[in-house]
């Protein structure tokens, strides 16, 4: 979907980090064996969060319960048989990643990010669901230190934790917070409250922020997706059919509140489905405009294929206008171009495993800027029902389009655990 230079030390080098990336990948999918993980066809449309155990809590018995209908626990813990279970469940992960990096001219080499995220889906009534989300997240990954594009980070740690404050202070934030109503609602569903955009606007199966494949949030979310992370709104989606689907979502960037009819972000996305009962595939079409960044507005396009059941190709275009930035020349991404493969172990033999290769390719507005170049690879082992262990390899040329700072590499690892 691009072309790279063909001469000069930057494609040098280039080449041969990509020949040293696939002899990696290879040794990597040579790797020990476990379980079976599940298909990628079988995933849910929306990007799912790594599956939990289900924590059954017994609440006390009200007041009003008869003594009579109460049994007498068996042992210590032991719930009350007359008290209903609870309607939620929680869900809890953790992710930590490390990474070291080589090229970078004034930052240091190492780097450890921790994060926490805590789900609690609840159902209030019939056709109605409530979820609360909570983050954490400590140590602030390399971005900090990577001067990029006007009004982004590179996102090496996106899914890590690395959008945490420099101050260096642990943070926990109320991520997401809404109400999901479908009963009065023949095949659309209603979320209203605190929404993260991402959820709904530019995704794919293989490659999203709630899926855990990529470190990089340049392979999660177009870097040309100006969207607000999160903020308060609604959501509304469009799931009657299984040949397509339609989702809008409107959101106050600042989450301010006040005078919420302006400075609204507003996005809308197509999806379009086919082969779902052999070789699943997908393209997404999306625009949005987004009021509180000068009323920059952009589209994308994506896509995603399976290739037999071990193998699928995604792909991400964007474009996003030119507002005035503060400056002569606002340098923030005009273009991005993404594609990636996954690989799964089925392929080798090893179902517990699996490994990607994504390689992209941003383009500013300003036209003295050179054309940033990512590239990230993972292989990826799942451990057992609670646990999985990734070993990843970046790699960015032209930060920032500056053409002059050497090609940067980083060797990642991450562990993620959920109960």
């Amino acid at each position: 979907m691009f072309t790279l230079p063909s001469s000069g030390a930057g494609a040098r080098r280039r080449a041969t980090s990509l020949v040293w990336l696939a002899v990696a990948s290879v040794a990597c999918a040579r790797t020990a064996a476990g379980r079976d993980v599940i298909e990628l066809a079988a995933r849910p449309i929306r990007p799912p969060e790594p599956k939990p155990r289900e924590l059954e809590v017994a609440p006390p018995p009200s007041p009003e319960t008869p003594a009579d209908e109460l049994v007498a626990p068996e042992g210590a813990g032991a719930a009350v048989e007359a008290s209903p279970s609870s309607p939620w469940t929680v869900w809890v992960g953790s992710s930590t990643a490390f990474q070291s990096m080589q090229g970078a001219k004034g930052a240091t080499n190492d780097y450890v990010t921790g994060y926490l995220d805590i789900v609690l889906d609840g159902r209030l009534w019939e056709g109605a669901m409530a979820q609360v989300e909570f983050e954490g997240s400590g140590g602030n990954g390399p971005d900090v230190e990577l001067p990029g594009f006007v009004g982004l980070w590179n996102a090496w740690n996106a899914n890590g934790g690395t959008y945490q404050s420099p101050d260096g202070f642990d943070r926990l934030l109320l991520a997401e917070a809404y109400v999901s109503l479908e009963s009065a609602f023949d095949g659309w569903i209603v979320d209203v409250g605190k929404l993260a955009t991402t959820n709904y606007i530019d995704t794919v199966r293989v490659a999203n922020n709630s899926v855990g494949n990529f470190l990089a949030g340049a392979f999660t979310n177009s870097v040309a997706f100006r969207s607000p992370f999160r903020g308060g709104g609604f959501a509304l989606t469009y799931v009657g059919s299984g040949d397509f689907d339609f989702r809008a979502v409107a959101v106050r960037p600042d989450n301010s509140g006040d005078d919420a009819t302006s400075h609204l972000f507003g996005a809308a996305q197509v999806s379009v489905y086919w082969g779902q009962d052999a070789r699943p595939g997908a393209a997404y079409l999306y625009g949005w405009s987004n009021g509180g960044d000068g009323d920059r507005t952009g589209v994308g396009l994506n896509l995603d294929q399976d290739f037999g059941a071990h193998t699928t190709a995604f792909a991400r275009a964007a474009w996003a206008d030119e507002v005035d930035a503060g400056g002569a020349v606002d340098t923030a991404v005009e273009t991005s171009w993404v594609a990636g493969l996954e690989c799964r172990g089925s392929l080798w033999e090893r179902d517990n495993e699996s490994c990607a290769l994504a390689l992209g390719l941003n383009s500013s507005h300003d036209p003295a800027l050179e054309d940033e170049f990512v590239l990230e690879a993972y292989f990826k082992r799942v451990v057992n029902d609670y646990c999985e262990v990734s070993l990843h390899l970046h790699g960015i040329d032209n930060l920032g389009g500056d053409s002059t700072r050497d090609f940067i590499t980083a060797l990642g690892l991450r562990v993620n655990i959920w109960l």
